[in-house]
């Protein structure tokens, strides 16, 4: 029986909620661990030394990636209804931003010299509610990052970053949903594409 993606969504946030709470310590934990399997990939690891890695911020019960990163990195932020990539240089250049997520500050999001060209982006680290073992991933219903990565190189690897639990059997997709290459968990790499 296959699931539509608004209850796959409900289902997801829910048991996050139900994981994590109000319990950082141990979304810290499992971060920790998914952020050591993370470091074993030398595409992840290339891509943060020649600065041409692209980093969310962690929002809600995501997976930490702030304590974890190595600046100069790149971030996402929102520009309109669409990614923009910064690169950052210090996190005191970040504020609350859209949906209070950390973004650049209002006057640095203005400076043309600190977006990222898309071609310099050589890996891209995705957020998700849910993923399948094909890549396919299920997003919090904007469609920000599959129009972001679409506009990508072919070259450029994205990866997810996830719990074990949030791999499902079956993600519904349609024309515009993009999948990704791996995906790592507090367990394992997997490799999709």
């Amino acid at each position: 029986m296959s699931i539509d993606k608004l209850t796959l969504r409900k289902i997801m946030r829910s048991k996050l909620c139900e994981r994590f709470g109000d319990n950082d310590n141990l979304c810290e934990q499992v971060s920790i661990k998914v952020w050591a399997f993370l470091r074993q990939l030398d595409v992840f690891n290339n891509a943060e030394s020649n600065n041409s890695l692209m980093v969310y911020l962690n929002f809600q019960n995501e997976i930490k990636t702030a304590q974890f990163i190595k600046l100069p990195v790149i971030i996402p932020f929102c520009n309109a209804d669409e990614i923009a990539p910064f690169r950052l240089f210090s996190f005191d250049e970040l504020a609350a931003g859209t949906y209070g997520i950390l973004e650049p500050k209002i006057e640095l999001q203005k400076d043309g010299k600190r977006i990222a060209p898309f071609e310099s982006i050589e890996v891209v680290i995705v957020p998700g509610l849910a993923f399948d073992m094909s890549g396919n991933r299920l997003g919090r219903g904007k469609g920000f990052y599959d129009k972001f990565i679409a506009q990508l190189p072919k070259t450029t690897i994205t990866i997810a970053i996830c719990c074990e639990f949030q791999i499902v059997e079956f993600i519904p997709v349609n024309a515009l949903d993009k999948q990704v290459d791996i995906i790592v968990t507090e367990n394992r790499i997997i490799y999709c594409r």
